[in-house]
């Protein structure tokens, strides 16, 4: 019986980040204050590949090739998909439970009184902003540690309502939705993912994709599972949604969790979807407004550790080129390695 190997360790050694650097390719513009860096990039068009919702600042002290360089690993350590397209510019994507946020970290030149500061800002190109403030804390907090930017005091500041929060309640929340409340909003949201409203199919699906971790959703969700299979794979037979890495990443994961055990079955041409889609993003391509990330480690793992559950035994002509790209494919040898006999 032969099935299709996954490898899921991620080489996180290889870090792309920049060793030269060119101080002329960084914007310069006169400033009086750090904050003032926002309104700045505003009179900059053509800047933003997406809608500019959120803007955080914040000067380094070391050469910026070592600052780069510095994050590049950081992001890769954290699991962060990202896109580095110029010495000066990183695009990524964050997700945390049910929610996502599109940023882009840039350095700049502040010019004031004949000196300049190196300025990193994260700009929140879209998606949740508290997600994006604690991202920019957490990198602010270990640039700091690495002796990158200044330290700065910290003011002791005592709020009743934190102490109210932070206090034990006794009470356990949970990260997620009790399906059995209400069954039948699995089939609403089957409906809803066969519609035409972009943005409702990217919160479903986020939302989907986080709750099927939980053990007693993920039942509930199998009951409905061929609604669930047909309304990913009609999302996958479009373009855009294969090419927007919320909503392939979402999709990814569902399906991940749906073949666990090999609770689900798929058709061939279902099968060569997914291996078209692990193939979309292992391909670095060029930068573009509505795909600013275009390589996912996250999209590859999920969709190689669906892969490795399906037999191959079988498969007809017609799909055998997808699986001979899956190993020919440089970028796709740390996940799929090879066609082996179990």
């Amino acid at each position: 019986m032969t099935y299709l190997k996954a490898v899921m360790d991620l080489d996180l050694g290889n870090d792309k980040g920049l060793q030269t650097f060119d101080t002329g390719n960084f914007q310069k513009a006169t400033f009086t204050t750090k904050s003032s860096v926002s309104e700045a990039v505003k009179d900059s068009p053509g800047q933003h590949m997406v809608e500019d919702v959120g803007v955080w600042s914040l000067a380094v002290v070391n050469n910026l090739p070592v600052v780069f360089s510095f994050i590049t690993t950081w992001l890769k350590t954290l699991g962060i998909d990202f896109n580095a397209p110029t010495k000066t510019n990183i695009y990524g994507y964050l997700f945390e439970r049910n929610t996502f946020a599109c940023f882009k970290l840039e350095f700049n030149l502040l010019q004031q009184q004949n000196t300049e500061t190196k300025i990193l800002q994260l700009r929140r190109l879209q998606g949740d902003a508290f997600l994006m403030e604690t991202f920019f804390q957490r990198l602010k907090e270990d640039l700091e540690k690495a002796g990158h930017c200044a330290v700065e005091e910290m003011e002791e500041d005592f709020d009743d309502l934190d102490e109210l929060f932070e206090s034990d309640s006794g009470i356990e929340l949970s990260n997620y939705l009790n399906l059995s409340f209400d069954p039948e909003i699995v089939t609403m949201w089957c409906m809803e993912l066969a519609g035409q409203h972009f943005e409702n199919i990217v919160q479903i699906l986020l939302i989907l994709a986080h709750n099927v971790e939980n053990a007693a959703n993920l039942e509930i969700v199998l009951q409905e599972k061929q609604q669930i299979v047909d309304a990913l794979f009609g999302l996958l037979k479009c373009k855009v949604n294969c090419t927007s890495l919320p909503v392939a990443r979402s999709i990814a994961k569902v399906l991940c969790q749906l073949c666990s055990h090999r609770r689900i079955t798929l058709t061939w041409e279902q099968v060569e979807l997914l291996g078209n889609l692990l193939t979309t993003w292992s391909k670095e391509g060029n930068l573009n407004m509505h795909s600013p990330v275009t390589y996912s480690e996250q999209i590859q793992k999920q969709v190689a550790e669906t892969l490795s559950q399906i037999c191959v035994d079988g498969a007809p002509k017609a799909t055998s080129p997808i699986f001979q790209k899956l190993i020919a494919n440089s970028h796709l040898k740390t996940f799929v390695q090879s066609i082996v006999v179990c």
